[in-house]
């Protein structure tokens, strides 16, 4: 009865986010009793991974470390790299759960609740542009996407995806404090944050013909002042560990270094090649998937340039040329999963039934992969 009454958008969304979630829930559910578990897996020493209930099974890799920051706070030093905000939330979350592990459940309920009002912002964002169908498919592509299963766990994803959409709806209605502000918060989640700053103040010029003059105007001041985020939390790695670009030095203690874009990608591809033999393991598996991850949306971002607002389009070349910088492809699937003017490219190719069907079909079932792996600790972005 209630949810008659509701806009059609909102009973769309809700309905679609309720399907997904309930969805992985049951994936993730019955592959824990049957999946072998990677024994390697890193951070089982903050948990019993024997012990399952339908929270903790969305608790892996990264999910660990937000979770040591948000009860401990910054006691070790490599943990620099993980941004503040996402565990400053579950812990300030956690204060109103009267439950054992209130951390976890609380970055739970802060991913989910982030990714639905994500979804909202998306919706609006896209009816700028397009119609509603084209707003639906963008939507239920984005939930059934094969990384997808990062909305659902306890990363920053859900957060960072419902700053960033939201940052560039109110640039577009030309509400640049609004959209300011969630900039500040998303350079407090996550390096990528200052992409947005710098995609939403040429956003800012487009909207005025690039006269400079506008640079000193008081929105521009606005745009500016967003980029406290990252430097709040530089001045506090300065005051903690007496380094403010910490988590810049720290990278090479995570596999990471400045790296020429083209060395990575010649090393992937000769990897790709001179491997055929393992063709069947998991490792060639993971390389293969982040090559074509990187392929699929550089060639989407030329779409992006072509077809969408050149805003978008620079901040998916940032967003996928910066990661590759450090000399890794090594999560560049999961990277992809927030760079939201993809999804509108994928909404307007399914406008061919025959395409709409290829896409679900394909992204259901790397999804339904990705939910098995990751909840039996295996490493999938």
């Amino acid at each position: 009865m209630l949810l008659s009454k509701l806009k059609k958008e909102t009973k769309y969304i809700l309905s679609v986010f309720f399907i997904w979630r309930v969805s992985l829930f049951l994936i993730a559910w019955i592959s824990v009793f049957f999946v072998p578990k990677n024994k390697e897996y890193l951070t089982s020493w903050l948990f019993d991974v024997e012990k399952y209930n339908l929270i903790n099974i969305w608790f892996r890799w990264d999910s660990a470390h937000y979770n040591s920051i948000a009860i401990n706070g910054y006691q070790w030093i490599n943990s620099a790299v993980f941004f503040p905000l996402y565990p400053l939330l579950m812990r300030i979350t956690s204060y109103f759960i009267p439950f054992n592990n209130s951390t976890i459940i609380a970055g739970f309920l802060i991913s989910n609740l982030s990714l639905l009002i994500a979804l909202f912002y998306f919706y609006k964002l896209i009816k700028l542009d397009y119609s509603d169908k084209i707003s639906q498919r963008a939507i239920l592509y984005l939930l059934i996407f094969p990384m997808s299963i990062f909305f659902a766990s306890i990363y920053t994803e859900s957060l960072f995806l419902m700053l960033s959409v939201a940052s560039f709806y109110y640039a577009r209605k030309k509400n640049y404090k609004a959209s300011s502000l969630f900039i500040f918060f998303a350079c407090l989640t996550r390096l990528a944050g200052i992409f947005l700053f710098v995609s939403i103040l040429f956003e800012y010029l487009y909207q005025n013909n690039f006269k400079l003059k506008f640079l000193k105007s008081k929105d521009s001041i606005f745009i500016y002042l967003s980029s406290l985020g990252l430097i709040a939390y530089m001045f506090f790695l300065y005051m903690k560990f007496q380094d403010p670009f910490l988590f810049i030095s720290l990278q090479s203690e995570w596999n990471r270094d400045f790296y020429p874009i083209w060395k990575i990608l010649f090393d992937s591809i000769k990897y790709i090649l001179i491997n055929i033999d393992k063709f069947f393991t998991l490792e060639y598996f993971n390389n293969l998937v982040k090559l074509s991850y990187l392929f699929l949306f550089s060639v989407i971002n030329v779409l992006v340039w072509k077809k969408m607002r050149k805003s978008y389009a620079l901040y998916m070349f940032i967003s996928i040329i910066v990661p590759l910088l450090s000399g890794s492809t090594a999560s560049i699937n999961r990277y992809t999963l927030v760079l939201f003017p993809a999804f509108i490219i994928f909404a307007i190719v399914g406008k061919n039934k025959l395409y709409h069907r290829i896409i679900s079909v394909i992204f259901g079932i790397f999804l339904a992969y990705h939910t098995i792996m990751f909840v039996n600790l295996y490493w999938v972005g």
